[in-house]
């Protein structure tokens, strides 16, 4: 026999599986609510005593009234990039919202979502990331031969944050306090 708790407990288990699937995927945190909150509401959560909490590596789903409190927390391990898996995701949330999905119906969809392999080659990502950042540098002022320049030191008329935080955060520098940080 299920109670009151197991299946309240299995509710925010799919709540948080959902989400972390999305943040583990590199979703932004406004698409990982919507769509924990859409997976809440098919699963007949009451939104006014719902509560989500979303930070880069946790996530944390709470459901309380003034009798009980539910709480599952799930740390987010790793983060890649893989656009299908949170295309997958909002379309098994929308249709678990439209259709006549069960929780077992739905646990299935999402671990085939998870097992699939990446999209995406590690290079791929890599390459993609380094010309995202060299287009953001060429934007700002710097030119490319700058932005190819060994060991990464742009010339001093070169505008780009991505390489002028790399080379302030080296272990040799010691960054002063502010005079108003207390000692």
């Amino acid at each position: 026999m299920i109670t009151q708790e197991d299946e309240q407990t299995r509710k925010l288990d799919l709540v948080l599986r959902t989400g972390g699937v999305l943040m583990e995927n590199g979703a932004d945190t406004n698409r990982t609510m919507r769509t924990m909150k859409r997976v809440a509401t098919w699963l007949r959560l009451p939104h006014e005593q719902l509560h989500i909490y979303i930070v880069y590596n946790m996530l944390m789903v709470n459901v309380s009234d003034s009798e009980r409190s539910y709480t599952k927390f799930q740390r987010v391990e790793r983060h890649v990039i893989n656009l299908h898996v949170l295309e997958a995701i909002s379309h098994l949330s929308l249709n678990a919202l439209s259709g006549d999905y069960t929780p077992e119906v739905y646990e299935q969809e999402l671990e085939m979502i998870i097992a699939k392999p990446r999209h995406y080659k590690t290079w791929q990502v890599a390459i993609g990331g380094g010309l995202a950042c060299g287009g953001f540098c060429i934007q700002f002022g710097c030119d490319w031969v700058a932005f190819f320049s060994p060991p990464f030191q742009p010339s001093s008329d070169c505008a780009c944050a991505c390489f002028s935080m790399k080379r302030e955060a080296t272990p040799t520098s010691i960054l002063p306090l502010p005079p108003s940080f207390p000692h």
